[in-house]
């Protein structure tokens, strides 16, 4: 029996030498290999290159550093026009195109995105409440979305208290204030969801509501969109 050229010893040594090359292909444009990276990790065990963590108001969770590059978005990424051009949010990061890519960035001053980011810490100044994620913070625009805006100095984790006009007995009360904010969507699953199904379907809504016309100039019409769309799905959405 006459034997090919490379035999299968050779074989087997070249098929693992693909295999290595193309793993190392896959991770070598950013944390999670092509399309971006695989987002931040919750429990606060994260170990990848480039990414740091947010401990700030007890945030917790690991982001990419501005300036880290991929050559695609991760899936689900929202597109947000700000001026003239769009920029991409994913998971608390904020991407620009680049080239023939994307880079993490710091996102401008006054661009406002349609939703909350996951896990956002909630801080008060005077007596308004702001959010905080990734280095950014976030004022509500009631039936807009979430507009960025400058570093607070005075932003605090703790809710201010008001007192209470006097009653009749002459007594006063003293409480947290509420003010009327733009909070994020609560789901309910009616058919018993798990909560990984519920995250999956909520991120499949947010790339369906984003496709919708106006929804990257209205973030109504991406609120509403969402809301039909996991309406649909089977939560009741408040």
């Amino acid at each position: 029996m006459r034997l090919n050229a490379l035999s299968l010893p050779r074989r087997g040594a070249l098929a693992l030498a693909l295999c290595v090359l193309a793993t190392l292909a896959a991770h070598a444009d950013g944390p999670g290999g092509r399309g971006g990276f695989g987002g931040p990790d919750r429990d606060g065990r994260d170990g990848r290159p480039g990414f740091v963590l947010d401990g700030r108001y007890h945030h917790d969770h690991y982001y990419p550093q501005p300036g880290w590059a991929v050559r695609g978005l991760p899936l689900n990424s929202l597109s947000v026009v700000f001026g003239s051009g769009r920029l991409y949010f994913n998971a608390g990061v904020w991407y620009q195109p680049r080239g023939a890519g994307f880079v993490v960035i710091t996102p401008p001053v006054g661009v406002v995105l349609p939703i909350l980011p996951q896990a956002a810490v909630t801080l008060w100044v005077g007596g308004q409440p702001c959010y905080y994620a990734n280095g950014v913070y976030y004022r509500p625009l009631p039936d807009q979305g979430y507009e960025v805006i400058e570093a607070p100095a005075d932003a605090s984790p703790v809710p201010p208290t008001v007192v209470a006009p006097s009653t009749a007995s002459g007594s006063t009360s003293v409480g947290s204030s509420t003010p009327r904010a733009n909070p994020e969507l609560i789901l309910y699953p009616r058919q018993g969801q798990s909560a990984a199904l519920t995250q999956a379907d909520r991120q499949a809504c947010m790339q369906w509501a984003s496709t919708q016309a106006g929804a990257d100039r209205d973030p109504s019409v991406f609120q509403r969109g969402l809301a039909a769309c996991l309406d649909a799905r089977g939560y009741t959405v408040r």
